[in-house]
């Protein structure tokens, strides 16, 4: 299983200049509670063509560190599977490996809650 450090992106697109990366964007919807955390239920990124899935995660909770990390208490490593249902384009993502998809200009990642009750 793959884990993620907050604010890391992934080694392949480290240390690149932004000059000599094409950037994509790339839609993030929120829902439920997550709206609480980032503000709004949809917004736009950027990310280097060729990112991946965990790349846009990564950007994510960088961009809205502070209200991830009271929310979820993340710190070092940790798998954004435990906390989130991730989907690419309406398919949800099973598994670390599904993180590791591209993303390419105009797609859409989706960030929900698993639903608890009690």
């Amino acid at each position: 299983m793959r884990h993620f450090r907050v604010g890391k992106y992934s080694e392949e697109n480290q240390g690149v200049p932004i000059r000599s990366v094409n950037l994509v964007q790339v839609t993030v919807k929120v829902h439920s509670l997550l709206r609480e955390v980032v503000g709004k239920p949809t917004f736009v990124i950027k990310v280097p063509d060729n990112s991946l899935v965990e790349d846009v995660l990564n950007k994510v909770i960088d961009q809205f560190k502070n209200g991830f990390k009271q929310k979820y208490d993340l710190e070092g490593e940790w798998d954004p599977l435990k906390y989130f249902i991730i989907s690419l384009n309406g398919m949800l993502l099973h598994g670390s490996g599904g993180l590791g998809e591209k993303v390419k200009e105009g797609d859409t990642v989706d960030i929900l809650e698993p639903i608890t009750g009690g």
